[in-house]
Formats: C-alpha cells, sequence, structure tokens
C-alpha cells in the first residue's frame, strides 16, 4: 500500500512531466477508449522527439476518448523499445533516432559485459 507522502511525490512528478506543449502527437482515442489505458503496456508510445524516452497516455476524463500526454524519461543509457514497450539497451531500441557518440559508448560497454570483458 502506498503512503499518502509517497503517492503525493509520484502524482507530483508525473504532473511536472505532463505536456502536450512542443510535440506533434496525440494520443490515439481508439487506444485509450478500448484498453482505458488499464494495462501495464497500454498507451505506451514512442516519443517523435527523442529515443531517450516515451510518451504514456491517460484517460482525459470518464469518457475514455480523449487522452492526456506525459513524456517519460528512459534511464541513462537506455533507449525506448516499442516492440517490447520498454526502455532497453540501444542496440535492442526501435527508435530511428541517429545515435550519438555517448550512445554509442553505452553500446560498447555493454557488448563487453556480455562477453566478460574479453575483447575479440
Amino acid at each position: 500500500m502506498f503512503k499518502p507522502a509517497t503517492l503525493l511525490i509520484s502524482l507530483a512528478a508525473l504532473t511536472a512531466l505532463a505536456s502536450g506543449q512542443g510535440t506533434d502527437f496525440t494520443c490515439p482515442s481508439a487506444d485509450i477508449s478500448s484498453t482505458r489505458c488499464m494495462g501495464p503496456k497500454d498507451c505506451l508510445y514512442p516519443d517523435p522527439n527523442s529515443c531517450e524516452g516515451y510518451i504514456q497516455c491517460a484517460p482525459a476524463d470518464e469518457t475514455y476518448t480523449t487522452g492526456l500526454i506525459y513524456h517519460m524519461p528512459c534511464p541513462a543509457g537506455l533507449l525506448w523499445n516499442d516492440v517490447q514497450k520498454w526502455c532497453d539497451w540501444p542496440e535492442n531500441a526501435t527508435c530511428e533516432q541517429v545515435e550519438t557518440s555517448n550512445t554509442q559508448v553505452n553500446a560498447a560497454q555493454q557488448d563487453n559485459k556480455s562477453n566478460d570483458g574479453y575483447h575479440s
């Protein structure tokens, strides 16, 4: 069970991230009305402006016809995988954004982890 203070902090963080400004994205009303965004992978979409995060939609009201847009960041070094609907290692990401040098370094570091640090 959530403590009231934890819930308030979580709601404040989500409210701070909620914004429809600066994006060309509209929450699909068909998805909102059919799923009501209740499942763990419902109403999650790639962010058209950044591979380093995703968009989570939530019903705007009880009619389930429109949605609120929440820009959600991925943890550092991870990119959005729209097939799995989670933040993933860059080599698994489905985003088409051009990789930056930092992303390439992170991918190389992950490759080293996968072969126990030995270079081939």
